[in-house]
């Protein structure tokens, strides 16, 4: 076999190529997970998407807060439900929502988008 050949090995995990003095190996496209309608991916847990009865909800901030991002979601009887915390003055702008526990529940930020 002259020195300019190609070979592809076990189905496709890797393509190498020989020219004189190179060697270039093609990395397989990456496999990206499938998903359906009948296969939903949560990303908030059901319990904080779904109620049996509509509950109303208020957004609540002190004024002399009102750029610092934080503010709680209050139900008609006055019980906090959620809170938010977060900067707004960051580049991403990142708040994390947390049940009246003080959970977690989800981070929310701003994606940066730099064009190239």
């Amino acid at each position: 076999m002259d020195q300019s050949h190609s070979a592809l090995t076990l189905a496709n995990t890797h393509i190498t190529t020989h020219v004189p003095n190179l060697l270039i190996i093609l990395a397989p496209p990456p496999i990206t997970p499938v998903v359906t309608q009948s296969t939903p991916v949560p990303i908030i847990r059901a319990e904080y998407c779904a109620s049996a009865d509509p509950v109303d909800l208020a957004i609540v901030k002190e004024i002399l807060k009102i750029f610092d991002g934080n503010f709680e979601v209050k139900d008609s009887e006055d019980k906090i439900i959620f809170r938010v915390k977060g900067d707004l003055v960051t580049l991403h702008c990142r708040r994390v929502l947390y049940d009246a526990a003080g959970n977690p529940i989800v981070t929310i930020r701003r994606k940066v988008w730099f064009p190239l």
